[in-house]
């Protein structure tokens, strides 16, 4: 089993309360945080399976696989 640091867990609890993916400056908008702090953690998900991401145009949107 995974062990999450603080900063996943609210990464994965934000995820979770959105209702649609979402670009990473909405994310670190909701986070409170720097876009660094998403940039960091959201490719990590999306390597370990807990996230996803689409494009849409030029944008990364990022959700959470369920």
């Amino acid at each position: 089993m995974t062990t999450f640091t603080p900063e996943e867990k609210r990464i994965i609890n934000v995820l979770y309360t959105m209702d649609k993916p979402q670009i990473r400056l909405a994310i670190a908008r909701r986070l409170e945080t720097v876009r660094a702090a998403a940039k960091t953690y959201l490719p990590w998900l999306n390597q370990k399976e807990y996230g996803n991401h689409r494009m849409s145009g030029r944008l990364v949107r990022w959700g959470l696989r369920i």
